[in-house]
C-alpha cells in the first residue's frame, strides 16, 4: 500500500497502471505449506469479519421491525391493551431546563456524539466554554440532536460523575417517562418525519426546541413504557457488542498482517 500510495502522488490524474504494478517486488514465502497457512489465518479472520458484518445488519434490521411494529401498536406486551395516548413533548418532559454552568466541565458539541454513545469530550473551563455552550446534563437526561434529525444521533446521559455540558444544537429533554422509551420513541421513523416537516433548511435540516416540544408522541402507560425501553435497550446493547468485537476482528487481521508481511 506504500507502494501504491508513492506512485499515486504524481502530478494530473493520480494512480497506477498495470506495469506498475508488475514491478514491485514481493515477498513470498518458499515452502508452499507456509503459504497455505498464511491464506488460511487469514481467511479464516476474514470470514469472522463477514459473519459480525452480517450479524450487525440483523440486529440492525430486528431493530428497524420491532420500531415499525411497537409504535404501530401493532404488537404489544402480553397483558397491555389500553389505548396509547397522544402528548406533546412538552407534556411530558422539561424541555432546556436552565441551569448555571460549572466551573469546569466536559462540552459535547454536535459531532461528539455516534449511534447512542459519546465518542469525543473536551474539558473546558468556564471562561473557555463557546456560547453554545449551555445544556447541563444529569443522569437520564435525553438529549436530541436539532440538526440533521434522520441521523438520530440521540444520547441519553448515562455517566454523572463528572460535570458534562452539551451544545445547544441539542435539546435537552427531562423526562417524566422511561428514557429508553423516549429515546426510542424519538428515533420513531414517523417521529422523524414529522419533525422533518417542522424543520427549516434543506442541506442542514434543522427545528427548533420550541417547535420540537410542541410535537405530539404516543404515549403508553408507565409499566408498558418501561417494557418497551428495556426491550430496545437490550438490542441496543447488543448491536453495540457487536460492533465492538468487529472493530477487534479488523484489529486482529491488521496486526496479523503486519507481523506476518514483516
Amino acid at each position: 500500500m506504500k507502494f501504491v500510495k508513492i506512485y499515486s502522488q504524481r502530478s494530473g490524474q493520480p494512480g497506477i497502471n498495470s506495469k506498475e504494478y508488475g514491478q514491485f517486488s514481493l515477498s513470498i514465502p518458499v515452502v508452499r505449506k507456509e503459504q497455505y497457512k498464511i491464506s488460511s489465518i487469514l481467511s479464516y479472520a476474514d470470514n469472522l469479519i463477514v459473519a459480525n458484518e452480517k450479524k450487525g445488519q440483523q440486529l440492525k434490521g430486528l431493530k428497524k421491525l420491532l420500531m415499525e411494529k411497537i409504535f404501530s401498536q401493532a404488537w404489544r406486551f402480553k397483558g397491555f391493551s389500553d389505548p396509547w395516548e397522544q402528548r406533546k413533548l412538552n407534556e411530558i418532559a422539561v424541555i432546556n431546563p436552565s441551569e448555571s454552568l460549572p466551573s469546569r466541565f466536559n462540552y459535547i458539541d454536535l459531532d461528539a456524539v455516534n449511534h447512542g454513545k459519546i465518542t469525543k469530550r473536551k474539558e473546558l473551563s468556564l471562561a473557555e466554554a463557546p456560547s453554545r455552550a449551555q445544556r447541563v446534563a444529569h443522569l437520564k437526561d435525553v438529549f436530541f440532536q436539532n440538526v440533521r434529525p434522520y441521523q438520530k444521533n440521540n444520547v441519553i446521559y448515562s455517566n454523572d460523575s463528572i460535570p458534562t455540558v452539551f451544545s445547544s444544537g441539542y435539546t435537552q429533554i427531562r423526562t417524566k417517562i422511561d428514557s429508553e422509551f423516549m429515546i426510542s420513541a424519538l428515533e420513531d421513523d414517523l417521529f422523524v418525519h414529522s419533525v422533518l416537516l417542522h424543520s427549516t433548511g434543506t442541506s442542514y435540516p434543522a427545528i427548533s426546541s420550541k417547535q420540537l416540544g410542541d410535537l405530539e408522541l404516543s404515549i403508553p402507560e408507565k409499566e408498558e413504557a418501561e417494557r418497551i425501553g428495556g426491550l430496545f435497550n437490550m438490542v441496543d446493547s447488543l448491536i453495540v457488542a457487536n460492533e465492538k468485537k468487529l472493530d477487534q476482528l479488523k484489529q486482529l487481521k491488521k496486526y496479523l498482517m503486519q507481523n506476518m508481511f514483516v
